[in-house]
């Protein structure tokens, strides 16, 4: 992927719509021309089909430019220190991811568009991005993506403490005889933002 190139640029020739075009030539980074043979589309995967590739055999790599990528695609793409993100611009689907190496981005050629790679394959993460769901969600996030890998016997520290609605009232000898109210068991609850939750409860017993 090159931020610099102004078309796409290939050393296979195209697969779709191809048209001849004769005499014309691309400049090369040092000074020299090379021409181009063909002009047509290439479709790299199954959400990312390329229009306007010109077809220059000179060429040891092939090139995808950025900025006719966002146009021709309609996306927008995310640059990262190790990998990249192809999003559509209205619906923000992930449609192709690119990998970094040696300086260069490629764009992988086999690629789930429903899951980004670059994530943890371990479930621990997936149920804290996900709220700290019970197991049976993970499982059935593994089940329809086998790159997870879901792990029952994970302990999460947080969910005890974050669902604890109340702490069961201890055992209590004491009883009030004479009238209702003469005995009142209070609990302070909180803090929870700003504010408490006292509970009376009266012993009638």
């Amino acid at each position: 992927m090159d931020s610099g190139a102004s078309d796409h640029i290939s050393c296979f020739a195209p697969t779709l719509n191809m048209l001849h075009a004769p005499h014309d030539f691309v400049g090369l980074p040092n000074g020299g021309k090379a021409e181009i043979h063909n002009v047509g589309s290439i479709k790299v995967s199954e959400t990312i089909t390329l229009d306007g590739v010109l077809n220059v055999p000179q060429f040891n790599v092939n090139l995808l430019s950025v900025s006719k990528l966002t146009r021709g695609l309609q996306c927008i793409v995310i640059f990262f220190d190790k990998f990249c993100i192809m999003q559509d611009v209205t619906t923000r689907r992930t449609i192709g991811l690119g990998k970094q190496f040696n300086g260069l981005y490629y764009l992988t050629a086999t690629q789930n568009p429903n899951l980004a790679h670059h994530v943890h394959h371990t479930s621990h993460l997936w149920h804290q991005c996900l709220g700290h769901p019970s197991n049976a969600p993970i499982q059935l996030l593994s089940n329809k993506i086998p790159e997870i890998v879901c792990d029952p016997n994970h302990v999460c520290d947080v969910c005890p403490l974050a669902k604890q609605t109340c702490l069961f009232f201890s055992a209590s000898t004491s009883k009030s005889f004479t009238a209702p109210f003469d005995l009142i068991h209070c609990d302070i609850w909180g803090p929870h933002k700003i504010q408490y939750i006292l509970i009376l409860v009266p012993d009638i017993s």
